[in-house]
C-alpha cells in the first residue's frame, strides 16, 4: 500500500533561497511514516504498549529539484518486502505530479526493555501491504566506511532541546550537528546518514569533516573513546 498525504512548504521549512531544507524534507518523511503506521494501528502509542519502538538506522536522500516556499507537495511512502530483521521504507515528494525528491530508509523494531532488535514478523509486515517499487532505482544500502583522516574537527555540546521521546538526540538533529562544519547556505542534493550509536544529553561529541572529489564526508564521534555515533556522506 502506498500511503499519501499533502503538505504545504512553510516559512520554517526553507533555506535563504526559499527552498526546502534537508531537515524539513526528512521531517516530512518522518511524519508521513508515523501517519502510515497510525493508520494500521501500529503507531507509536500502539507499539509502546507492547514495549517496542521503531528506531531509524539509515537514510538516503536524493533531491532532483527542491520544493520551494508555498509549494503544495504530495508525499508518498511505502514499506518494501523484506526477509531480514530490518524494515525498509521508501518515500517520494511530488510537485504538480512530478517526482522531485526520492528517499529510502532502514528501520529496526527495538524491545525497549532488552534494548535488542526484534524481528517484525510476517503479520506486522503484511499489515503494511508491502510494495516492491523502488524510489531510488538500482540502489542497494551498503556499508559506509569511516575515513582514516578528517581535516576539520569541532567539539559540540548536546542541548536538552536535541533530545527526543526516546531520551537521545533525535535523528534529524544530527543534521544540525554536521551544519557546524558547513558554510551558511551550503547544501547538497544527495545525503546518506548511518546511525551507529545513540547520543544522549551530556555526551561529549566531536564533529569531523573531510572533502574528497566533491563529496563531503562527516563523522560524529565520542570525544573520549572515539566511538562513532554516525557517519554522513553528502554530495
Amino acid at each position: 500500500m502506498i500511503f499519501k498525504h499533502k503538505f504545504e512548504v512553510g516559512l520554517n521549512n526553507i533555506n535563504p533561497n526559499y527552498r526546502m531544507t534537508d531537515k524539513a524534507i526528512l521531517e516530512c518523511f518522518e511524519n508521513i511514516a508515523a501517519m502510515h503506521s497510525d493508520s494500521i494501528q501500529n503507531g507509536l502509542e500502539d507499539i509502546n504498549q507492547r514495549n517496542l519502538t521503531w528506531v531509524l538506522i539509515e537514510w538516503v536522500l536524493d533531491i532532483q529539484d527542491r520544493p520551494k516556499y508555498g509549494d503544495k507537495i504530495s508525499v508518498r511512502t511505502w514499506v518494501k518486502p523484506s526477509l531480514t530483521r530490518y524494515i525498509y521504507r521508501d518515500f517520494e515528494i511530488r510537485v504538480h505530479g512530478k517526482v522531485c525528491v526520492r528517499a529510502t530508509s532502514k528501520w529496526a523494531l527495538i524491545d525497549t526493555q532488552t534494548k535488542t532488535i526484534v524481528r517484525a514478523g510476517k503479520e506486522l509486515l503484511e499489515a503494511y501491504q508491502p510494495e516492491a517499487e523502488d524510489a531510488i532505482v538500482n540502489y542497494t544500502l551498503g556499508r559506509l566506511n569511516i575515513l582514516d583522516k578528517y581535516s576539520l574537527n569541532k567539539k559540540v555540546s548536546i542541548r536538552k532541546s536535541d533530545i527526543d521521546i526516546n531520551h537521545h538526540v533525535h535523528n534529524l538533529n544530527y543534521l544540525d550537528l554536521i551544519a557546524e562544519l558547513m558554510d551558511i547556505g551550503e547544501q547538497f542534493n544527495y545525503l546518506r546518514i548511518v546511525y551507529k550509536k545513540e547520543i544522549k544529553y551530556n555526551d561529549k561529541i566531536t564533529i569531523c569533516r573531510q572533502n574528497i572529489d566533491g563529496t563531503a564526508h562527516f563523522l560524529i564521534k565520542d570525544q573520549n573513546h572515539h566511538i562513532p555515533r554516525a557517519i554522513v556522506e553528502c554530495r
